[in-house]
């Protein structure tokens, strides 16, 4: 089990589930998470994972497996292994992409077809939340009704699954998703056939060694990229905790000031006044000595 590469690894997960070769994996694992018509799934069309900038030199956006059903909904799975900054608005973006990247020039906004996106976390994404699995779809608050089926979002989070499962289709793909014990691996093959598909493409894909280093170079990319940007986040927040301190420092001399400004204000109006009164200016500086 432990020479066996990682299905949370993008690479190897792409590889097994983003492989039109493999659409009957891909579509077992979506129907364990998704409440659509089984017939949708018929004849899934993998699509370009690329989503194009909406301006030249702008954010290029790479999914990890995008697919579009029979009646047209588009559907995105991520894998998402460490956590990055700003996941949530990350989320949103991606989700953004994938219905902006539906519209030309011309065309009509009725040509846009739903979006599903699925994010699949090993760490806890939504901490206010106890499920493994959260649904979010555009609902009025009051009245919960629905105000488009255009987005929908899915976010499974791995660390809050139970150690041995709950029994359901999606659990046994996700404890299939961390490889948990051997025995337990068997056990998932044995209750489900393309949990078995998936493992026998794993196996194979583990045995080339031309992708081990792929996926080695990947994940040291990986964790370097993470660390920077955790340095990175680092030093921001300390800067920001000096310029906060500085800030404070400033609002206090600047109310210190404005006290001053006030006290002077308040004497002048007061000298102003005795003066209006026919008081001279010793007589002034005597009442204001006492």
């Amino acid at each position: 089990m432990s020479t066996l590469l990682s299905p949370l690894t993008d690479l190897i997960f792409k590889r097994i589930f983003g492989d039109a070769r493999n659409a009957d994996i891909l579509t077992d694992l979506l129907l364990s998470i998704l409440d659509l018509p089984e017939d949708d799934y018929a004849g899934l069309e993998f699509e370009d994972t690329h989503l194009k900038p909406e301006i030249e030199g702008g954010k290029l956006v790479i999914l990890d497996v995008k697919v579009k059903t029979k009646a047209g909904t588009i559907l995105d799975i991520e894998i998402q292994v460490c956590r990055a900054t700003a996941m949530r608005a990350r989320i949103l973006f991606y989700s953004s992409k994938l219905i902006t990247d539906q519209m030309g020039e011309s065309d009509n906004y009725t040509k846009i077809k739903p979006v599903i996106l699925i994010v699949i976390a090993d760490f806890n994404l939504l901490p206010e939340e106890l499920k493994y699995h959260n649904v979010y779809r555009l609902l009025n608050e009051d009245s919960h009704k629905l105000f488009s089926r255009l987005l929908e979002i899915h976010i499974i989070e791995l660390k809050k699954l139970p150690k041995e499962g709950d029994g359901s289709e999606l659990g046994n793909w996700m404890r299939f998703m961390k490889m948990c014990e051997e025995q337990d691996i068997t056990i998932l093959r044995e209750a489900n056939p393309m949990i078995q598909k998936a493992y026998g493409v794993l196996r194979k894909l583990s045995a080339d060694e031309e992708l081990r280093l792929q996926v080695d170079a990947r994940e040291k990319a990986l964790r370097d990229y993470y660390s920077l940007v955790s340095d990175r986040d680092d030093a921001f927040a300390e800067r920001d905790a000096v310029k906060a301190e500085r800030d404070a420092v400033k609002a206090e001399r600047d109310a210190v000031k404005a006290e001053r400004d006030a006290v002077k204000a308040e004497l002048e109006k007061a000298m102003a006044l005795m003066r209006a009164m026919g008081m001279t200016d010793e007589q002034i500086s005597q009442a204001s000595q006492k």
